[in-house]
């Protein structure tokens, strides 16, 4: 019996080295095929949360403008600095005080950010290059900025009530035109494109008064979407926000993204605001000039494309933070997802500048990665008068 018992043992036999290896390298190919399968299924997932969350936001702008009698969607941005407390005045004040929802609720869960530049300007860190540009006085002491915010405070006055984002918001969303100004000269109007960044040098907060009467389609016109990363000085927290029970909810640090895009740009000329440019001019032949006439050409003359405008829109604040796409809502409700072509981390409109002759710009080509029937990235949303009807008053 012992002796057929150790026969029995040594009929058996283990695994040989090359079939574990084998074994291995089957495991090793279904991983590699269904690690990336899962990470897909997860984007898809955060991604499809963020674009509900552009649209939980639409919701509310047009609330608001059912509310106002200037119909407009927003009191202005979420920038203390240039439109007011942000638990008071901004879009998402607007969301949490009329109770809509609460944007520190609803963040963007693939963006690296977790924090909006703004949160520094409320500890005391400012963000706002305010250069040229008429900054807010009294509005901005208001509600919870009226004292020191500290850390502590900016979790328990500001994000646990929901005063907090990590979208931002277009140009026309929160100035929706340049305030112009006469140059003495019959006919001219210029305006500074420093001051229309700001709310005093702009009309203010985009109207759907505006939309609907617009020759730009409300499926162009963008109001928010994705934030990128904020400027070199700006885009880490200087300190740890932290609960009242001591935990650190953001560390010092932690990267933070765009509030607002910045408006109108030289497209030849990127690094620089120039001090002013023409919005309109009529010569004595009755020829229009400058962005307006552009943009808005008098009957029988072709648009002019992106490529042949003198500016354009600076959408490097819109972050491509979905594998390379960005989410943007527009003004009909829809939310469209743009694609950094390049790995630039920028989504250019058709500015020629290139890494090459402006570095501090960033883009690394000329492709359209915001295609014009997409997408309007011109200045004037308002029809302006390009065919210019004389002194009927002689």
């Amino acid at each position: 019996m012992k002796i057929r018992s150790l026969n029995v043992r040594k009929g058996r036999r283990g695994f040989t080295l090359v079939e574990i290896m084998v074994v291995m390298t089957i495991i090793a190919i279904l991983i590699s095929i269904l690690v990336p399968a899962v990470g897909f299924v997860r984007e898809s997932a955060r991604g499809s949360q963020c674009r509900a969350s552009l649209r939980s936001f639409f919701l509310g702008f047009n609330g608001m403008a059912d509310r106002l009698k200037s119909s407009a969607y927003s009191t202005g941005n979420f920038d203390q600095t240039r439109d007011g407390c942000s638990d008071t005045y901004g879009w998402v004040a607007d969301l949490v005080n009329a109770k809509v929802c609460k944007p520190a609720e609803l963040l963007c869960p693939s963006n690296p950010g977790q924090a909006s530049e703004k949160y520094r300007d409320l500890m005391g860190s400012s963000t706002a290059s305010t250069s040229g540009e008429a900054t807010t006085s009294i509005k901005e002491f208001a509600g919870a900025c009226s004292t020191t915010v500290t850390g502590a405070r900016m979790y328990s006055d500001f994000i646990a009530k929901g005063y907090g984002t990590n979208h931002m918001t277009t140009w026309f969303m929160g100035r929706s035109a340049p305030k112009s100004s006469g140059s003495g000269a019959a006919g001219v109007s210029t305006v500074s494109i420093n001051l229309c960044k700001g709310l005093q040098g702009s009309k203010g907060p985009l109207t759907r008064r505006m939309v609907d009467q617009s020759p730009v389609t409300a499926n162009v016109i963008p109001l928010a979407g994705d934030a990128n990363v904020g400027d070199v000085a700006d885009r880490f927290l200087t300190a740890d926000i932290v609960t009242p029970d001591g935990e650190v909810y953001l560390p010092q640090g932690s990267l933070a993204v765009e509030t607002s895009s910045d408006g109108p740009k030289g497209i030849n000329d990127p690094a620089a605001y120039p001090a002013n440019f023409l919005i309109y001019a009529v010569t004595g032949a009755g020829v229009a000039s400058g962005a307006a006439a552009d943009e808005q050409p008098k009957k029988g003359i072709a648009k002019k494309s992106n490529k042949q405008l003198n500016y354009l829109q600076d959408y490097r604040d819109f972050g491509p933070v979905h594998g390379g796409n960005a989410n943007v809502l527009f003004a009909d409700g829809s939310v469209k997802s743009f694609q950094d072509l390049n790995g630039d981390t920028y989504l250019n409109p058709g500015f020629n500048a290139t890494v090459a002759s402006d570095p501090s710009f960033g883009y690394t080509g000329g492709d359209v990665e915001l295609p014009e029937a997409e997408i309007f990235s011109g200045v004037f949303l308002e029809p302006y008068g390009a065919s210019p009807k004389g002194n009927l008053d002689n």
